[in-house]
């Protein structure tokens, strides 16, 4: 299960780091050349973003094997029954569940 919940650490943390770069989006979006907001700080921004969005995707790829594998060994380690089992298969249910959510606010 720690590797479960260093997975699910990670996974919020890359939630974390998607809602700081909503922000920075917004603002892009709303750019204005108002005095110190010429071209070069709304090229900024843009290269700011791409890079911080560059490492999201790069960090989901990461994430998504992990999941993947997760997934697997859930599936074969069923045979057990228990409320053991069944909080590890919940627990698994609950990041894969995260994982999905974060792949798709990345995409958008």
């Amino acid at each position: 299960m720690s590797s479960t919940l260093a997975l699910q650490t990670r996974l919020k943390e890359l939630s974390t780091a998607l809602a700081q770069i909503h922000p920075l989006v917004h603002r892009l979006r709303n750019f204005t050349t108002a005095i110190g907001q010429g071209d070069e700080a709304r090229l900024e921004l843009g290269a700011e973003i791409h890079a911080r969005l560059k490492e999201a995707e790069e960090e989901m790829e990461l994430l998504k094997v992990e999941v993947e594998a997760l997934e697997t060994t859930g599936a074969g380690g069923r045979r057990k029954g228990g409320a053991d089992s069944a909080e590890k298969d919940a627990e698994r249910e609950r990041v894969v569940g995260l994982a999905a959510r974060l792949a798709e606010d990345l995409k958008r």
